[in-house]
């Protein structure tokens, strides 16, 4: 899977997280209100480290009781939007969670205006490609090319 650039992926959330917000809001959770009370630790504290997050899915035991949650920060969701809704297989997992929150009222990716991804969206900047480089698994040659086009293309964003 290509990976996100940066800058894409901080457009997105920009864009795309106040509507995740506004049509979720009764799914972030909040410890310290009455429908997130039993969000508690196998110690019993609140687990305030999910403030914020959208609760997607309680794992619960047999007998009821929490055994752990899935959420995902907005953040998170924002970014991957696009290729949700673009997703014609549910290969990423996500089609029961936008089914549950169709369910709960919200259809997200209809009431959220979600342009289509785009190739430039997965093209690394010099640095990010640097940083992202694996040198240990390429030859010299490889890696001084590599270098080298990195080098080019760094010129080239100024």
């Amino acid at each position: 899977m290509a990976i996100l650039n940066q800058t894409a992926r901080q457009a997105r959330i920009a864009t795309y997280k106040p509507g995740i917000i506004t049509k979720l809001a009764g799914k972030i959770i909040d410890t310290g209100k009455p429908e997130f009370a039993d969000l508690k630790s196998d110690k019993g504290k609140p687990m305030s480290s999910l403030n914020g997050e959208i609760i997607l899915e309680r794992d619960l035991r047999p007998d009821g009781s929490l055994k752990g949650v899935i959420s995902v920060h907005p953040d998170n969701l924002a970014a991957i939007l696009p290729e949700l809704k673009n997703a014609t297989l549910d290969k990423t997992g996500w089609k029961k969670h936008l089914d549950q929150f169709k369910v709960d009222g919200v259809d997200l990716l209809q009431e959220i205006s979600i342009a289509d991804p785009t190739p430039d969206e997965y093209e690394l900047s010099a640095a990010e490609e640097l940083a992202t480089l694996d040198i240990d698994s390429m030859s010299d040659f490889e890696a001084k090319q590599k270098l080298k086009d990195i080098k080019a293309k760094s010129v080239l964003e100024g």
